[in-house]
């Protein structure tokens, strides 16, 4: 591909498809061994990305709606109550009750 020693393609995508495609090239065998170090960290960390980029698309397609919500599903399954364990107290007498 393109001529050189080495090559690498990364496609760049959003919730729509892809953006552009990324191609690095070259022939110096240490400038490929750190492209294809961060192109992996880069294949690694996409996928998270897209899928916050899709959970924004939703929240904005349902705010064109009128939908609105406090919270996205995440931020519910990994709020605050999710860690906290329930311990019942008892209910407090009437204030008038003393």
């Amino acid at each position: 591909m393109l001529g050189y020693k080495h090559t690498l393609a990364f496609d760049v995508r959003n919730v729509r498809g892809t953006i552009y495609h990324l191609v690095f090239a070259t022939d110096n065998d240490a400038g490929f061994n750190i492209m294809r170090d961060l192109y992996a960290r880069a294949a690694r960390d996409h996928e998270p990305m897209r899928r916050e980029a899709r959970e924004r698309e939703r929240q904005r397609r349902e705010e064109e709606r009128g939908i609105r919500s406090l919270f996205s599903p995440e931020e519910v399954a990994a709020g605050p109550l999710a860690e906290v364990e329930y311990q019942h107290e008892p209910p407090w007498p009437p204030f008038d009750a003393e």
